[in-house]
């Protein structure tokens, strides 16, 4: 069975790559849907402050699955729904 170029890139039927989905399950799991901040967010993944603000959330934003607040980023009731069907 050929692999589809998305499964190539790691890329799911959905659009979502690995990133977006620890991103969501941090949100949701690990900061117990508390507004975060985007330092502690990247410091959590490990991932570069700059990166997650500018490549990875505004496509999960326009996607709706993460808010942006005053107070940090919140993981909407879209994303609270796949981080459910995640575990």
């Amino acid at each position: 069975m050929p692999l589809s170029s998305m499964s190539v890139f790691n890329i799911e039927d959905n659009g979502m790559e690995q990133v977006d989905l620890r991103v969501i399950d941090a949100l949701v799991n690990v900061f117990n849907g508390k507004p975060t901040g985007a330092d502690a967010l990247s410091s959590y993944l490990n991932l570069d402050t700059r990166t997650l603000v500018e490549s990875v959330e505004p496509w999960l934003c326009r996607q709706g699955y993460i808010l942006r607040s005053k107070s940090g980023r919140l993981a909407s009731a879209k994303a609270h729904e796949l981080a459910k069907d995640l575990e």
